[in-house]
């Protein structure tokens, strides 16, 4: 593994990140994904789960999305060690119709086979906050957001004063990580920061040879804000982030010992006027830029990918809602053996949200993206929450989305790519309840369907892209359950997923959508003592297809559990440790050519956490 100039980079580091002046002000009961600014998920229409202690509670030997899994109607794939290809799912649907965000940045590849955000690469300690969004949110994030939106913070700027978090852990497969936490405010000026390293020698990837596929990761992350006065507010934020990964790839008599270097670069910057500010009224200007490039080098090739984006909105503010006028613009490019490839994408959007007196919520909003290449796409959306009761409320969505083939899927190398695909476009709806009982039982129940038109998928088969021409139909349905008592809490989630598709270009039989558990889920028991903390979380998958190994058409159902406790020393020092797969079962949650991607086996490790 290469020696980083992680340190020094992060003292070099360029500006960047506004999210944080709203997240100040945030607890756990605002949401700011649903429409770009705080509003309760007792208003909004759409469902949301909020996550505030993922970074205390995180395994170091997993991944963020391995411990997001089984959460907010969330489930994860990964190609075997972290690091490796991996990707969130929402709504029935593959990592490819969702949009994953970093502190504002867009994390999807565009020079990965498939355009999506690899979260096998966020370091999950460094994550304060978390947000996911559930069902098409087009009209606000463009194409792809068919399935959600899931939004990723990590250490932001305090309200006043200073903190910091360092820690530090030793585990199995030789696995060290360690890391920072930082941030401070006076009047006018603000800062924070975090990095990470990770270093394994990880375990073999697949079954078909022995060596580890070892890993190094490091992460950083810097913000700054600084607000002059009462009306303006200026943001600015970077990411870096390098990693070398040992991988068994597609073939792994050929890739048993392949090597991926790759690296992400990003800036970002904001700003919001406050135009015109009155007792029962605000006119207010939020606009941002920024600038992501993506670096890849594996044996086949290299590979590079940069994502420029900027935008701004009006938004409206009166005792009723809001009403909020905005655009945005983005050029996405991707290089591939010397070959770029890029394309444009130019939208206008609305948004309108009334809340009333009799206590519904209901949203609306409205887009026009215009595609460099496949011309002008119209998205909406219309949503309603009615309170029936106190704590109670019925939620209802509808909404429409498209999603334009990848540089990749278009001009993919050894003849994956196809020319002639066209987007895909879609529609679904969702209807549910959310509420609490008392103050020590909370529940949400959503059930959701998607139509997707003329998907774009991979033929096994001639190894090509293909159209699949028709409707591919995903249905499905959400429980989650939590409760409290004392020192004592719980959390249960249930997730069903089912969905059918044309079989081929050429064969309009249906098939099951693949690569999706039928059925998950995931338990939480907590004990929080005074000095002493415990907890203990069950995963499960089953019934997952998968079409390549044709010998074996679903992956094995499994289950799994996780140990992690914590001891607090003194009011500073706290010591942790956490044990991976207590019962050492052998699962897997993606599969290569005719092969299975191996997880993590039992497993342990203990750390350090400071705090001042």
């Amino acid at each position: 593994m290469r020696q980083t100039g992680l340190f020094l980079l992060l003292l070099a580091a360029p500006l960047n990140s506004f999210a944080d002046n709203v997240l100040d002000q945030l607890d756990d009961d605002i949401v700011i994904t649903a429409s770009r600014m705080p509003i309760s998920p007792s208003k909004m229409t759409s469902f949301a789960e909020v996550i505030t202690d993922l970074g205390d509670h995180a395994l170091p030997q997993l991944s963020l999305g391995q411990q997001m899994d089984g959460i907010g109607g969330v489930s994860f794939t990964n190609n075997g060690v972290r690091g490796a290809q991996s990707g969130l799912q929402l709504g029935g649907l593959s990592s490819t119709y969702n949009k994953v965000y970093l502190d504002g940045f867009n994390l999807a590849d565009p020079s990965g086979t498939q355009e999506v955000a690899n979260t096998s690469f966020i370091a999950p300690r460094s994550i304060q906050r978390a947000e996911i969004l559930n069902g098409s949110q087009g009209p606000l994030y463009g194409s792809s957001a068919i399935a959600g939106v899931v939004n990723f913070f990590s250490a932001q700027i305090p309200d006043q004063g200073f903190y910091g978090e360092s820690y530090a852990s030793y585990g199995s497969y030789n696995t060290f990580n360690a890391g920072q936490s930082f941030g401070a405010r006076s009047d006018m000026v603000g800062f924070a920061g975090s990095f990470d390293s990770y270093d394994s020698d990880g375990f073999s990837s697949i079954q078909e040879n022995n060596e580890d596929d070892g890993v190094e990761i490091n992460n950083a992350s810097i913000k700054f804000s600084l607000t002059p006065t009462s009306r303006i507010k200026l943001g600015a934020n970077a990411i870096y982030r390098e990693a070398d990964v040992d991988y068994d790839g597609t073939f792994p008599s050929v890739n048993s010992s392949g090597l991926q270097t790759s690296e992400i670069k990003g800036v970002r910057t904001s700003t919001e006027l406050v135009l015109v500010e009155e007792q029962d009224y605000a006119l207010t200007f939020i606009g941002e830029a920024q600038s992501l490039y993506f670096e890849r080098k594996e044996d086949f090739g290299d590979y590079d990918g940069d994502r420029k984006q900027a935008g701004g909105h009006l938004r409206f503010d009166y005792e009723q809602g809001f009403s909020l006028l905005g655009f945005d613009y983005e050029r996405v490019s991707s290089t591939e053996s010397s070959t770029k490839n890029s394309y444009d994408i130019r939208g206008f959007f609305a948004e309108q949200f009334l809340e009333l007196s009799t206590g519904t919520s209901i949203s609306g909003g409205i887009r026009r993206d215009d595609h460099a290449t496949y011309g002008t796409h119209g998205t909406y959306q219309l949503g309603m929450a009615q309170e029936i009761f106190e704590n109670f409320v019925v939620k209802a969505n509808y909404a429409t989305g498209f999603r334009a083939p990848s540089n990749y899927e278009l001009y993919g190398s050894f003849g994956a790519g196809n020319k002639n695909l066209k987007p895909e476009t879609s529609r679904g709806y969702d209807l549910g309840v959310a509420g609490k009982l008392a103050s020590h039982l909370s529940y949400s129940l959503r059930g959701y369907r998607t139509t997707i038109t003329d998907r774009i998928g991979y033929n096994n088969t001639s190894f090509k892209y293909q159209q699949i021409e028709g409707n591919s139909k995903v249905w499905g349905a959400e429980v989650a359950l939590k409760a409290s008592m004392g020192s004592y809490s719980i959390a249960q989630t249930y997730n069903y997923a089912y969905g059918t598709e044309p079989t081929s270009a050429t064969d309009s039989s249906s098939r099951v959508i693949a690569g999706v558990p039928r059925h998950s889920g995931k338990t939480t028991a907590t004990y929080q003592g005074q000095n002493f903390l415990l907890q203990a979380t069950g995963l499960f998958h089953a019934e997952t297809v998968q079409y390549a190994n044709t010998t074996k058409p679903q992956l094995d159902d499994f289950v799994t559990m996780n140990l992690n406790g914590s001891y607090q020393l003194t009011e500073h020092a706290t010591i942790e440790a956490s044990v991976i797969n207590l019962f050492d079962s052998d699962y897997v949650t993606a599969h290569g050519n005719g092969f299975e991607y191996q997880q993590p086996g039992l497993s342990g490790n203990i750390g350090l956490r400071i705090k001042f």
